[in-house]
């Protein structure tokens, strides 16, 4: 059926053949055993997995997600282990290779190396991370001396 909207000059057509309801499923079943025989998932292992199906690591990760959450895919596969069914990233790690410590942290150790209550030096926290390290070393060095 053709409508013609005289006002635009358009045609809209309106065809139920090419309307359906049902939505094709984005896994086929194969590809559901497939994941869930690489249970537990790490980055690399959604990588490849990606690759093999046609698919993007995120949507791997997103789909293996929602089958370890799914009480029947637990209760059809009891061999799978408990709890999350894939391990995230690594954490970050800068180029100088030193682990990154939050300025909250550092101010709380500073409390802590100057005995002074929890959340005294709570403006501290709005100092540079390196005026930061600077103070919390040279403390250190000065109250490890004496």
């Amino acid at each position: 059926m053709h409508l013609l909207n005289t006002e635009n000059n358009f045609r809209v057509t309106k065809r139920k053949d090419i309307m359906s309801t049902e939505k094709a499923p984005n896994y086929s079943e194969q590809q559901v055993q497939e994941l869930l025989a690489n249970v537990p998932f790490n980055n690399e292992v959604a990588k490849t997995l990606a690759k093999e199906m046609g698919k993007v690591p995120a949507s791997i990760v997103a789909k293996i997600t929602r089958l370890s959450n799914d009480e029947t895919v637990r209760a059809a596969n009891p061999s799978l282990p408990e709890g999350k069914w894939y391990v995230s990233k690594p954490a970050y790690v800068p180029k100088t290779g030193k682990v990154t410590v939050k300025k909250s942290d550092r101010v709380s150790a500073i409390e802590t190396i100057l005995e002074v209550d929890k959340g005294s030096l709570v403006s501290l926290a709005k100092a540079g991370v390196s005026d930061l390290e600077r103070l919390q070393l040279a403390l250190n060095a000065l109250l490890g001396s004496s």
